[in-house]
């Protein structure tokens, strides 16, 4: 079983991911660790305020911050 931090974290690059869910309506932006060993984000121009929720009921959000805000 893997640790917490590899739902975030990617081991190798098949498993890179844009965000990740890590509650009903709460994302974090996907990670991995590069050739130089060095933490990044798979996808740095994602943004909350282009995220649009999957459903109305929901306060979804991404890093903290809510879909379609900053």
């Amino acid at each position: 079983m893997h640790a917490a931090i590899f739902w975030v974290v990617a081991l190798n690059q098949r498993d890179k991911k844009d965000f990740v869910r890590v509650g009903e309506s709460t994302y974090f932006s996907g990670l991995y660790v590069d050739h130089s060993n060095t933490l990044q984000l798979t996808n740095p121009g994602l943004k909350a305020k282009n995220m649009i929720p999957f459903c109305e009921c929901c306060t979804h959000t991404l890093n903290g911050k809510v879909f379609g805000t900053e």
